[in-house]
């Protein structure tokens, strides 16, 4: 499992290189929790170009993380999933409460 970061303005764009399921769960959660915190942050867009599996612990995770910003008034959204780990949120109707974009530039078009 490999994450980087980037900040464009008040979005941060959060690369995730490997599984997004239970085993890294608490690597993804240290890694994320300063960027959550950082106020100057507004929205983190996580791109899941070079994931190719969310578990349902992944997806627990995502909306764990969902919550926590929404309670701070920010956004979380999401882009480049494939179309294995695009239906296991589905399945939990996970996509019906986060944002998903096909593309990272499509997402940043829309939200800087």
């Amino acid at each position: 499992m490999k994450l980087s970061h980037r900040i464009e303005k008040n979005v941060c764009v959060v690369a995730v290189i490997g599984n997004f399921a239970l085993s890294n769960n608490d690597e993804i959660s240290l890694y994320l929790e300063p960027l959550i915190e950082n106020p100057n942050i507004k929205i983190l867009l996580i791109d899941f170009e070079h994931v190719e599996v969310i578990d349902s612990k992944g997806a627990g995770l995502l909306a764990s993380v969902f919550k926590k910003l929404s309670n701070i008034q920010k956004e979380l959204v999401l882009c480049e999933l494939n179309i294995n780990c695009h239906s296991v949120l589905k399945t939990i109707s996970l996509d019906q409460i986060i944002e998903i974009h096909q593309t990272q530039k499509e997402a940043l078009t829309e939200k800087l």
